[in-house]
């Protein structure tokens, strides 16, 4: 019954990713805890499409109680200065929030959000706009981006980056870093945000670093692309190749196999 209940209703899911997630779907019943779930998801103003990518991202979600969980999420989440449509937009986009612990997550995450001096209006902007941010770390994700992001911009203009930019928390330290290092060089941390969402090549070509060399550059010198290292980071880092985990700063591997220094400065993952 499980398998068809969703097909039921008019969702076209993926049962078997589903179950396999979380196989606990199993055990629910039907009549009172899924329907009635559904249903109430879909009444916070979302299609049946959108219902049904939620049960696919998180199906764990049909397992919780309506009134002591669902319920006051979504009323604290409103809470923040969010509209009914908002609220939708945070649980279509970042469904494990009703998961969450509202005193033991939600309120300290929010709360040092705000303690960097944001107003309320701007931290409902900044769980509009990038909903996962709720379930960051404090510690080892949000204050140390924020440390980092102070470094390059003082004066309160890393706060008014990160409220117009939450995003920025979602990228890994060590491309935050070296990209921010780039930009400054340049004059253009103005462009922090949109650099940020380049890929790796595009990056390099709109805000080249005398320091390195693109890869296809390289690749015409011999050198076997899986073991390139980079020689330009100021970091000792682990950065991660198809066939080959090296630190940076190390030996590289030629086309014979041997081991060799280079002169040429290439990239890594983070650059």
């Amino acid at each position: 019954m499980i398998a068809t209940y969703p097909r039921v209703l008019g969702y076209s899911i993926e049962v078997a990713k589903m179950i396999a997630t979380f196989p606990a779907v199993l055990g629910c019943s039907i009549e009172a805890n899924l329907k009635p779930t559904v249903e109430w998801i879909k009444g916070l103003g979302l299609s049946r499409s959108q219902v049904a990518k939620i049960m696919q991202r998180y199906p764990q979600m049909l397992s919780l109680s309506i009134e002591a969980n669902l319920k006051p999420t979504v009323e604290w989440i409103k809470g923040l200065g969010l509209s009914r449509s908002q609220v939708a937009k945070v649980i279509q986009t970042f469904p494990q929030v009703l998961g969450y612990s509202i005193e033991a997550n939600l309120k300290p995450t929010v709360k040092w959000i705000k303690g960097l001096g944001l107003s309320q209006s701007q931290v409902a902007r900044v769980v509009t706009t990038f909903p996962p941010v709720l379930g960051y770390s404090i510690e080892a994700n949000l204050k140390l981006k924020h440390c980092l992001l102070q470094k390059y911009f003082a004066g309160g203009k890393a706060e008014a980056l990160l409220a117009q930019a939450p995003r920025l928390w979602s990228y890994r330290f060590t491309r935050l870093q070296h990209r921010l290092g780039v930009l400054k060089s340049q004059g253009q941390l103005s462009k922090l945000a949109g650099a940020m969402t380049m890929p790796l090549d595009a990056f390099n070509r709109r805000f080249p670093n005398p320091g390195c060399r693109p890869w296809n550059h390289v690749g015409q010198c011999g050198w076997r692309r899986s073991a390139l290292v980079c020689f330009s980071c100021s970091r000792r880092e682990r950065w991660h190749t198809r066939r080959a985990s090296l630190p940076c700063r190390t030996l590289r591997v030629s086309p014979s196999g041997s081991s060799a220094l280079s002169s040429l400065p290439t990239l890594c993952a983070s650059c």
